[in-house]
């Protein structure tokens, strides 16, 4: 059984101090390496939309409509992430060239050799407006929640040090196109928040590797005392059993190599 732990430590501060996080092995995913397909022919306006992934999967899965090689092909675009369908398909000026519909983000990565009990996060900054991601074809998330950052465990579908395939299913049913952010956007017979006509990769993309035991989460929280604040960290066990290990935070001044471990 995983467990995770909420520990919050009172510092006190100095202005401009902040928490470094542990170390972990992390690999930058944005940029080039990427490759973009325009799905023409997928019917996204009758498909049902899900909350979560595990009410996505009920169903089957939906895959490109001419087929997973079509993903690895020359009909793709060499693009960069973060990046816009309109960035690299639209053809008309304006709004009147807005992309909507579906198009598939892909990219091989190379899966670091793991020790034992590691897990392997993909992290992404923010899309838009609906994702699904797949690992070697399989389902691994499903965000319908954009411009928001997000990660994913992808532990379950990679082996250690092997090469395997990220593609991501963007479905952008349309937006606004100025400031006023006013209009719901239609997507078959169901409505979405207003949101800005771009579809995407629109945030940076990564992947982390952590150890069983590890900080999941930092948040610093201010208080009332200008030179105090809260350190809430959330601690996550996949262990499957108690650990005991040592918790050490380092406060480092803004612009100053020098640092103060609390404990």
């Amino acid at each position: 059984m995983k467990k995770s732990i909420i520990a919050i430590a009172f510092l006190l501060l100095c202005p401009f101090y902040g928490v470094r996080a542990q170390e972990r092995p992390f690999f930058d995913l944005s940029g080039k390496g990427w490759h973009l397909w325009q799905d023409k022919n997928a019917a996204w306006q009758t498909e049902d939309i899900y909350l979560t992934l595990e009410e996505a999967r009920k169903t089957p899965v939906i895959v490109p409509t001419a087929g997973w090689d079509i993903l690895t092909s020359a009909q793709t675009l060499p693009v960069q992430v973060p990046g816009t369908a309109e960035e690299y398909l639209q053809t008309q000026s304006g709004p009147e060239g807005d992309i909507t519909g579906v198009t598939w983000w892909s990219r091989t990565m190379d899966i670091p050799v793991l020790k034992k009990g590691q897990k392997v996060f993909l992290n992404f900054g923010s899309i838009r407006s609906r994702a699904e991601i797949f690992i070697n074809q399989r389902l691994v998330d499903y965000q319908i929640v954009d411009n928001v950052p997000f990660e994913t465990d992808i532990t379950p579908y990679i082996k250690s040090g092997e090469q395997v395939q990220l593609a991501v299913r963007i479905t952008d049913a349309g937006g606004n196109h100025d400031w006023r952010d006013s209009r719901t956007i239609p997507w078959g017979d169901k409505m979405l928040p207003p949101g800005h006509g771009f579809g995407g990769i629109t945030g940076k993309v990564g992947m982390k590797v952590c150890n069983a035991v590890y900080v999941a989460d930092i948040y610093m929280q201010n208080t009332p005392q200008i030179t105090t604040a809260n350190a809430i960290l959330t601690l996550q066990n996949e262990k499957g059993k108690t650990t005991k290990q040592d918790l050490r935070i380092t406060v480092y001044e803004w612009q100053n190599k020098r640092k103060n471990s609390l404990f």
